[in-house]
């Protein structure tokens, strides 16, 4: 079988000259693989000195199995200093990511971003799934501005930045998004805008905010349904930060409030812990943010919440009513 495999990759030729070079790439690939998962190893990379990108798909094999070392020693081979294949490159990333090794993931990752400016994405999402969040800020930041209307990656790339811990950074992302919300009319812009600029308080001028677009929708009941436990929070939330507690629970008395949104109701219920608190309605704070971490509790069990944007959201100000009742 081993040496029919190799025999039909060095010598086969299909029907149409013009795919020989496709239909040999497409067969040394198979038979590196294949020599992978039976471990012949010199056959495999005989295969791969001769068909170089036949070791995309070997290299997958590697990260699958977690073997960061050897992918790593895989990549490298064929990477130069001059010149590499930015998959290549974003591969090796995720390799040294695996390895705990991150500023040579970094520097892979910022390479293929480079070669390959699509890259930021994934990028983007392999520096949050390792948690790390200063460099995922950055590629998030990279990201935002080749979509700058795409109102849901505010709220993304906020995480992050508020999570890399670097206040400066935090104000400098909320001007940003202040201009960008400026740039769109929509009531769910505003609503998303007021919320990535608030998740800690200080960062941003609250009058540069869109809160009277957001207020005029729901005065005239513009929404979607579904819509309004994220309108109703933020909305609180900026008169919570504007120093109106009052305010902001008479707004988390809604309703719409809490309607039929599991997530929506865990951040609400936070926020309202932090109004409650600052009108010193001793024990109803307490109340209220046992509830809302029991939600919590229970909707981090969801395999489909795990990292969602909403959920960290909740998390974030969730500890912020921790910290500040407790």
């Amino acid at each position: 079988m081993r040496a029919e495999l190799a025999r039909r990759t060095k010598d086969a030729e299909p029907p149409d000259e013009g795919a020989t070079q496709a239909y040999r790439s497409r067969l040394a690939e198979s038979a590196a693989k294949f020599y992978h998962v039976v471990r012949d190893y010199r056959a495999r990379d005989d295969v791969l000195q001769h068909h170089p990108e036949a070791a995309i798909a070997v290299g997958h094999l590697l990260l699958a199995d977690q073997a960061w070392e050897p992918a790593i020693a895989l990549y490298t081979r064929l990477i130069t200093d001059d010149e590499a294949n930015a998959t290549l490159l974003s591969q090796r990333g995720v390799a040294h990511l695996g390895a705990e090794q991150w500023d040579l993931g970094h520097a892979d990752w910022l390479r293929a971003v480079g070669e390959e400016p699509a890259l930021a994405r994934d990028a983007f999402d392999e520096f949050k799934h390792v948690n790390r969040w200063k460099e995922a800020a950055l590629f998030g930041l990279l990201l935002m501005e080749q979509d700058p209307q795409n109102s849901l990656l505010w709220l993304e790339v906020a995480l992050s930045v508020v999570l890399s811990e670097d206040e400066q950074a935090y104000g400098k992302f909320c001007r940003r998004v202040v201009e960008l919300a400026g740039q769109n009319p929509s009531p769910q812009a505003a609503e998303r805008a007021i919320k990535a600029c608030l998740l800690r308080a200080g960062a941003i001028d609250l009058a540069a905010l869109p809160g009277d677009r957001l207020a005029r929708s729901l005065d005239e009941e513009t929404p979607e349904k579904r819509l309004l436990p994220w309108f109703w929070g933020a909305r609180a939330l900026l008169a919570l930060r504007s120093g109106d507690a009052e305010s902001a629970k008479n707004f988390l008395t809604q309703p719409e409030a809490y309607h039929g949104n599991h997530l929506g109701r865990a951040m609400n219920l936070a926020i309202l812990a932090l109004a409650q608190h600052e009108r010193k309605h001793s024990g109803e704070e307490r109340k209220t943010l046992d509830e809302a971490s029991q939600l919590i509790t229970r909707l981090k069990e969801i395999q489909n919440n795990q990292g969602d944007h909403d959920l960290l959201i909740t998390e974030i100000l969730l500890r912020e009513a921790e910290s500040t009742i407790n």
